[in-house]
């Protein structure tokens, strides 16, 4: 329900066989979708990206126009992806980036951090960081650790 699948301007907007869209998903124009591919919930595809087959998307993933996806990518949701990724990686962040290679983080909300002050008085900030381990295609916590925030 309230996907938007739009038309192409100077190619057509295709999605392969076998490929399932799920709900409030935007696919902009131009955008060509390889075979059984899986896009969850509110994802944004912007316009003349190419995604190969078997590509599985994480929902409330933002996609960058000119974009190429390569087969059998995994990326996790609320990813950013602004440049191209390579065929059968694993991305995650914004921006994406492999997380095989290594941690990727990012910074929790001002709200949702812990903030102490050292004896030196310096102010920590808590990082939650993601490490590269997978289990049933969702991202595990694995540790928190405070970083020193840099003004």
């Amino acid at each position: 329900a309230n996907t938007t699948v739009d038309r192409g301007s100077w190619r057509d907007t295709e999605i392969g066989a076998h490929t399932k869209v799920d709900n409030q998903v935007q696919i902009a124009h131009n955008v060509q979708i390889g075979r059984a591919c899986f896009i969850a919930a509110q994802t944004g595809i912007a316009g003349s990206v190419s995604v190969g087959d078997f590509v599985q998307i994480g929902g409330q993933v933002g996609i960058a126009q000119y974009v190429k996806i390569g087969a059998r990518c995994m990326i996790a949701g609320k990813s950013g992806v602004m440049s191209d990724l390579k065929a059968g990686g694993v991305y995650g962040g914004s921006p994406a980036v492999p997380i095989r290679d290594g941690c990727w983080q990012r910074m929790a909300p001002a709200n949702d951090c812990a903030e102490a002050r050292s004896s030196q008085g310096a102010r920590w900030r808590l990082i939650v960081i993601m490490l590269p381990k997978i289990r049933w295609r969702s991202f595990t916590l694995l540790r928190r650790f405070a970083v020193q925030i840099v003004s």
